[in-house]
């Protein structure tokens, strides 16, 4: 068994997905791959031309359909390498050979 913790401030977007890429190199087609991450995500929001938030009938804050992320200790919302897509996360667990996850 491998087990790769991060905790605190080390558990940044990009460390998070270098202990992926790690993981995904060392794994074997029968092994079982579980990532949990504990936190809190957000979505990208709709924006007008002038940057500002668009909203529905209900004041809310209209999401951006696939932009689900999650922000790593160093989240910075001005700097996107400080959050992990979705979209990243999955691309690199489809690298691994494990194909249990």
């Amino acid at each position: 068994a491998s087990v790769k913790l991060l905790l605190g401030k080390k558990a940044t977007a990009q460390a998070i997905l270098k202990a992926l890429d790690e993981i995904g190199k060392k794994a074997r087609p029968d092994d079982w791959i579980l990532v949990f991450l504990s936190g809190h995500g957000d979505v990208e929001y709709v924006k007008d031309a002038g940057g500002k938030f668009k909203v529905d009938v209900n004041k809310k804050r209209i999401p951006i359909e696939g932009t689900y992320f999650y922000p790593g200790q160093d989240f910075n919302e001005k700097k996107p390498e400080t959050r992990l897509t979705m979209k990243q996360m999955f691309s690199a667990l489809a690298k691994a050979d494990g194909r249990k996850l």
